[in-house]
């Protein structure tokens, strides 16, 4: 576990530290609250998404500073887990931002488009960004994550579809290694955000390595770091 360093920090300074995350993203104003003060980004202090992403990183630092001083390992990760869904949760209140045309230049016809746009320009590139994602999933929606799970897990799905050649995917089971994904002649392999795990540590395809849930979120313990900027 890594050590504690500080306590979350006044309003202000988390409130700047998002702002610098956030620049030039927001110009949503509610019709139903005052004119925001103005910063040097579009991203008015009083949206109330604006609150949201505050809230959430306000939340995931104090999760992330609680279970580095946990008293117990099962504890602290349950802690992280948690923390998972905070950090999460800051990039989906900015991608339904951009999916209700609220961001500048993101405002199309076509929500989906102005989703995926925002997110393979501003987020795609975040520390651990999609990681993060299969993590929540994971741990929602399918099988869960515990501490400790015996051996090597990896879920799924993941559809191999076998045609004229070979389809296949090998992957480390210990330590570091490049995942390969094998598609010979007309074969495909369709992966739907599949997640390996090795007891308590995540595989990581950007850095081909496995993570600790604490290494992972790391970024965003830092004080005076950008958290969500790459």
């Amino acid at each position: 576990m890594c050590q504690p360093k500080t306590t979350l920090g006044n309003t202000a300074n988390s409130r700047t530290c998002v702002a610098q995350v956030v620049s030039p993203i927001m110009t949503h104003r509610s019709k139903h609250r005052r004119k925001a003060r103005s910063m040097e980004n579009p991203f008015p202090w009083q949206t109330p998404r604006f609150e949201g992403v505050v809230e959430q990183y306000q939340r995931t630092r104090w999760l992330l500073s609680s279970a580095a001083k946990a008293s117990n390992e099962a504890t602290g990760f349950r802690m992280l887990i948690l923390a998972v869904y905070t950090a999460r949760a800051i990039t989906e209140i900015m991608l339904e931002a951009a999916k209700k045309q609220e961001l500048k230049g993101f405002q199309g016809p076509n929500a989906d488009l102005n989703r995926k746009g925002f997110e393979e320009t501003y987020l795609a590139g975040l520390p651990h960004y999609l990681l993060i994602e299969k993590i929540r999933i994971h741990d929602f929606h399918r099988f869960g994550c515990v501490l400790n799970s015996p051996g090597i897990l990896w879920g799924g799905p993941i559809k191999l579809s076998a045609n004229e050649g070979t389809a296949g995917i090998s992957v480390p089971i210990h330590g570091p290694g490049r995942k390969e994904v094998i598609e010979t002649g007309k074969s495909k392999v369709d992966e739907q955000r599949p997640l390996l795990r090795n007891g308590s540590m995540f595989f990581d395809d950007a850095s081909n390595n496995y993570l600790r849930l604490d290494e992972i979120l790391h970024f965003l313990r830092k004080t005076n770091s950008r958290p969500l900027a790459g």
